[in-house]
């Protein structure tokens, strides 16, 4: 069966397998019948794993742990670690931006996961710094990075070349999930585990609003 309670997301290949990331345990796949378990011994960075993702261009698994990112191709893994006297390379999130994938992590900024022919040709390439992160969320080509007590909005093209278009006050430490309505406003669940200040935000035409107080 499975292994570990604390799953924290799960992404589907391109042979209809689910992949779960398990805090603790690492990483778990479920083909209808069975459940193969991998962790460090296998080749991950860490079996603190906060999210995978499958990618359809790339045909690959892209890992991000609380240690390093990872890539599979279901016959190698591949693992980025860098670690100042600090901070550990955490990873917040991945997003997909057109051919690229883009890697966020809370303390070294974002990055670019390069893969070309195998897993094992692939480079991890530094973009830009954020200040320390806690969330992000690509949409069309603009990421959304939240800080400590604010949240900065990137607008990327297809060089890669960055302009930092917002960055404005925020009133809640953590951001859990995103949705666009398609029309131009994004929409943010937030909640913090100190202070009382968690809720629903609305991003549009520049402006933050919070939806709680209307």
């Amino acid at each position: 069966g499975l292994k570990g309670s604390s799953i924290w997301s799960i992404t589907e290949d391109e042979e209809g397998s689910l992949w779960f990331s398990i805090y603790t345990v690492g990483l778990a796949k479920y083909d209808g019948k069975s459940f193969t378990h991998y962790n460090v011994s296998n080749g991950l960075v860490s079996n603190n794993i906060r999210k995978v993702y499958y990618s359809k261009r790339k045909k690959c698994l892209v890992i991000a742990s609380e240690n390093g990112v990872g890539v599979y191709d279901k016959r190698t893994f591949k693992s980025f670690h860098k670690q100042d006297s600090v901070n550990k390379f955490q990873i917040v999130d991945i997003q997909e931006f057109g051919n690229r994938i883009l890697v966020t992590s809370r303390f070294h900024g974002v990055y670019e996961l390069k893969i070309g022919k195998g897993v094992q040709s692939a480079k991890l390439d530094s973009l830009f710094n954020t200040g320390i992160a806690f969330a992000s969320y690509f949409e069309k080509n603009q990421l959304f990075i939240k800080n400590e007590d604010s949240l900065s909005i990137y607008s990327l093209n297809e060089n890669l070349k960055v302009k930092k278009i917002l960055n404005s006050s925020y009133p809640t430490n953590n951001t859990w999930n995103y949705a666009s309505d398609g029309k131009g406003a994004i929409y943010m669940a937030t909640w913090d585990v100190i202070k009382p200040t968690g809720g629903l935000l609305k991003y549009e035409n520049g402006k933050i609003w919070d939806l709680n107080q209307q």
